[in-house]
């Protein structure tokens, strides 16, 4: 049974989700301010959570950096009235899968949560991937660098598997775009925010990649240097 944490301020906002969401099946849990809200987060597992950016006690940016500090990669689904382009795009920089503006359609809502958890779901149960230095678990949904553990968010997660499948292929950001996101809406512009937020993690000068390499005029290969 899917378990979806709605953390937004507005009680209507909250209601109206609420029902959505039950009405698909899922079982909901609400906060009101961030404070509470990443508390709830930390302390209990989640199949998804939606986030507002404005809040008391706690903004939705702060409490989405603080849960991928903690390493938790629950997808997240940020939904705010003042989503302009930058605002969104930070968002996805920091850990978000993805984003919604108010107001919005429900039923798009429910649509793109069943959506991103049908991906993260889609890659369960397979074998673990090596390409050293690099290691995937589906299982647990993480990945490795040298056997430690890189705070990802789950779409980062399913770049890296990507990648990791397909060692010195070359994807355009279309392609990219169709095999990450599906029918899921998003800016393809938001693409290069995960290229530049993946070569932070696990690369040692990002502006000189080793692995995540930029193709010019064509995309992006991932490559593992032979020792």
């Amino acid at each position: 049974m899917y378990k979806v944490l709605i953390i937004d301020d507005e009680k209507a906002i909250v209601k109206l989700l609420e029902r959505v969401m039950k009405n698909e099946g899922f079982i909901t849990e609400a906060a009101y301010d961030g404070a509470t809200g990443l508390e709830k987060a930390l302390n209990n597992t989640y199949s998804i959570i939606f986030l507002d950016i404005n809040m008391p006690k706690m903004d939705g940016f702060q409490l989405l950096e603080k849960l991928r500090e903690e390493g938790n990669d629950t997808p997240i689904i940020i939904i705010s009235g003042n989503l302009d382009d930058y605002a969104a795009l930070y968002g996805l920089e920091i850990g978000a899968d993805n984003f919604i503006t108010k107001p919005f359609n429900p039923k798009i809502v429910a649509a793109k949560a069943k959506s991103l958890l049908k991906v993260v779901e889609s890659e369960k149960n397979s074998e673990i991937l090596v390409q050293d230095p690099f290691t995937f678990n589906p299982d647990t949904m993480v990945v490795t660098k040298d056997g430690i553990k890189l705070n990802f968010s789950a779409k980062e997660v399913l770049m890296m598997k990507l990648f990791l499948e397909n060692i010195d292929r070359v994807f355009s950001k279309e392609t990219l775009y169709n095999q990450i996101w599906g029918n899921i809406s998003v800016d393809k512009n938001s693409i290069m925010v995960y290229i530049n937020h993946l070569r932070n993690k696990i690369e040692e000068n990002p502006k000189r990649p080793k692995f995540l390499k930029t193709i010019w005029g064509t995309g992006y290969s991932f490559t593992v240097p032979k020792n």
